[in-house]
């Protein structure tokens, strides 16, 4: 991590930076370490393309799009249509690797051991708690009882040789106490991994980089999402990956640094053709994008 000597270090861990905010800002299209990356080891996010999985049929098109395009694995959705040994089969049959699966939250939070149990059957070890639905962030009650919850069902899924991964969005950037949601989660749920979303932390005035050396052998997996500021409308937005302001250079590096298994590309809103912008986003992780 960069400036690693410019700060000190709380009692979690985390760096408490002598500088507001850090913007990280793309210098270059080439780098080493987007050279160096194993593209095996890259997924996509199917939320990206979610208007076009909405059936088994669907899906399979979308599946086969996917290969097409040069993708080797994907992280599925949960879906009401197909079970686990279904999306199983889908991906086999198009030569995709499972990365995980993004679950519904009240199982993992009511029925873990039944959702650990079925992860075999999808061939990943990793299931994703992919939004705090229903919770109330500006309630410390709610916070506390989430984490309680997200604790022992990492801890049921541990004992049945499988990881819980919690996914950020902005909103665990505010304040519980003298805390961050984000670092208040991870510093009471010690069994919990995580899916660092690089444009949400970015978007909640974090770092990108320092949440994934701070977190360093909890990320077996982190969101590629590139963040860009519409002048027009004076909003960031969502981009194609190597398309928006993030230093995805030094994200990889440390990315690799902290053991993350997977680099998941994801865009959950496209100007254009989805299909476009995943296409966009894994050409400059090639190293042939603009």
């Amino acid at each position: 991590m960069r400036n690693a000597d410019c700060g000190l270090r709380n009692e979690f861990g985390f760096f408490i930076s002598q500088s507001a905010i850090r913007i990280s800002y793309s210098v270059s299209s080439r780098s080493s370490a987007l050279d160096v990356m194993k593209l095996s080891k890259v997924a996509l996010q199917l939320y990206t393309l979610r208007d076009f999985c909405g059936s088994a049929k669907d899906l399979a098109t979308t599946l086969k799009k996917v290969k097409a395009i040069g993708y080797d694995a994907v992280e599925f959705i949960r879906s009401d249509f197909a079970s686990n040994r279904d999306l199983r089969k889908l991906a086999d049959d198009h030569g995709l690797a499972i990365s995980s699966i993004h679950e519904a939250g009240d199982r993992l939070l009511y029925h873990p051991q039944t959702v650990a149990e079925e992860l075999s059957e999808l061939g990943t070890d990793l299931a994703v708690y992919a939004y705090p639905a229903g919770i109330d962030f500006q309630k410390g009650a709610e916070v506390d009882r989430l984490i309680q919850q997200l604790q022992h069902s990492s801890e049921v899924f541990a004992a049945a040789s499988k990881r819980l991964v919690y996914h950020n969005h902005a909103l665990e950037f505010a304040k519980h106490g003298e805390k961050l949601i984000l670092e208040y989660i991870f510093t009471n749920a010690s069994k919990l991994f995580a899916e660092l979303d690089t444009y949400w932390i970015q978007f909640g005035g974090g770092d990108p980089v320092r949440w994934i050396s701070n977190l360093k052998g909890r990320v077996p997996l982190i969101h590629l999402k590139d963040y860009k500021f519409n002048p027009r409308k004076n909003i960031p937005e969502m981009a194609e990956v190597g398309r928006g302001n993030l230093d995805f250079t030094t994200i990889i590096e440390q990315g690799q640094a902290a053991g993350c298994e997977w680099f998941v590309v994801e865009q959950d809103f496209c100007e254009g053709d989805p299909f476009t912008a995943i296409q966009v986003s894994l050409e400059y992780l090639k190293g042939n994008g603009d």
